[in-house]
């Protein structure tokens, strides 16, 4: 929820606020402390969204894919992996976690954004238009960016 807020506050153009919030987060991940953290994966994609601790996503996501190896774990990974600037392992995993056949906003949004990078714009375009033909699948910021990447591929 702290996030959330963040976002929409960030949207608004009141970054301040927005990195209160940010802050708050953070701050109730390191009570968590290491190994005791229910909530790896929405630490990775917060992290990697807001381009706080990019390298810390990836150490936290390769460490939750060791324990618990689904789709979730391997789009949170992917999209580390594309955060820390190795896109084409980011599309290998990726490309794992929609094997499943989970149509999801977020998965497709992080492979549209994956392929973007790859310099796929075709394949991107078609990935980010599935994520946002998804009505309210995607939290606010990452509709945001999904509208914008494709905006560019037009």
């Amino acid at each position: 929820a702290l996030t959330a807020l963040g976002d929409l506050l960030a949207l608004r153009g009141d970054t301040e606020a927005a990195d209160q919030h940010y802050a708050t987060v953070e701050a109730i991940a390191r009570l968590q402390g290491d190994g005791g953290l229910v909530y790896n994966r929405q630490l990775v994609l917060f992290y990697v969204n807001h381009g706080r601790d990019v390298a810390g996503a990836l150490d936290l996501a390769t460490a939750e894919l060791a324990e618990r190896k689904d789709a979730y774990g391997y789009d949170a990974y992917a999209w580390a992996l594309l955060a820390n600037g190795r896109p084409a392992e980011a599309d290998s995993a990726m490309a794992t976690a929609l094997a499943g056949g989970t149509r999801d906003a977020t998965f497709l949004y992080h492979a549209g954004e994956i392929a973007l990078a790859l310099g796929d714009r075709a394949r991107a375009a078609d990935l980010l238009e599935q994520a946002l033909a998804i009505r309210g699948a995607l939290d606010p910021l990452s509709a945001a960016r999904a509208a914008e990447s494709l905006g560019s591929l037009r």
